[in-house]
This record gives structure tokens, sequence and C-alpha cells, in this order.
């Protein structure tokens, strides 16, 4: 099983992979090789782009909520040893 470092460290990858699957979408949206209408493409890397920024997000207070974890832990063990 993934610890909370490992898991947001995914994410992050996640959302980095996502934000360029959005800039090709938004860049190939003129593309005259494609059947994808301009509108639909926008749309996808509005929601890929979304998306993205979500799962930054997300890790963002999962690491922050590990570190909280740690330190609260660190305090309860040197206020029990007093």
């Amino acid at each position: 099983m993934m610890n909370g470092r490992t898991r947001s460290s995914v994410m992050t990858v996640a959302a980095l992979y996502m934000g360029y699957m959005a800039y090709s979408l938004f860049q190939g949206r003129n593309d005259p090789d494609t059947t994808m209408p301009p509108a639909v493409a926008v749309l996808f890397a509005v929601l890929f782009a979304l998306a993205a920024i979500g799962l930054v997000v997300y890790s963002v207070r999962l690491w922050k909520a590990r570190d909280d974890n740690k330190e609260n832990e660190q305090q309860e063990e040197s206020d029990q040893m007093k």
C-alpha cells in the first residue's frame, strides 16, 4: 500500500500528464487532419485542465495533512516523555 507521500507524488505526476493532454488538445483544435470539432477539443481541454488542477490541490492537501500528522505525533511523544 502506498503511503501519503508516494500517493501524493503519483497524483502530481498524473496531474502533469492531464495538463499535458489539455495542452495538446487545445493546440490541436484547428488541426485540419482531425475529425474532432474545435469546440469539443476546447471543452475537453478545459475538463482535463480542471481535473489536473483538482489533482494538484488534492495532492498538496494530502501532503500537508501527512506532515501535520507527523508533527502532532512528535509533539505527543515529547509530551509523554515529560
